[in-house]
């Protein structure tokens, strides 16, 4: 796991939220991306779909899709919305 990661984790075990989501994460049940979005739900009472929510209902060929060098997927799909 990065420095990045371990920092934003931290942060997020300092919000009042669901010690449940945390251990779903300690025994790999749930990804970092799975987590952060479960915590910014309670605390924003929004709710979010990260990749790993829609691995199981995807098409393998969209999984298994390479992406162009320099993409950035977690900002390209914003990019599909908008057009």
């Amino acid at each position: 796991m990065s420095p990045d990661a371990i920092e934003e984790l931290m942060d997020l075990f300092k919000s009042p939220i669901d010690k449940y989501l945390f251990i779903l994460f300690r025994d790999k049940k749930i990804t970092l991306d799975q987590l952060k979005a479960r915590v910014y739900e309670k605390l924003l009472g929004t709710s979010y779909v990260v990749l790993d929510d829609l691995r199981d209902k995807l098409e393998p060929s969209i999984l298994n899709r390479s992406l162009p060098t320099g993409s950035n997927p977690r900002t390209d799909a914003f990019k599909i919305y908008q057009t």
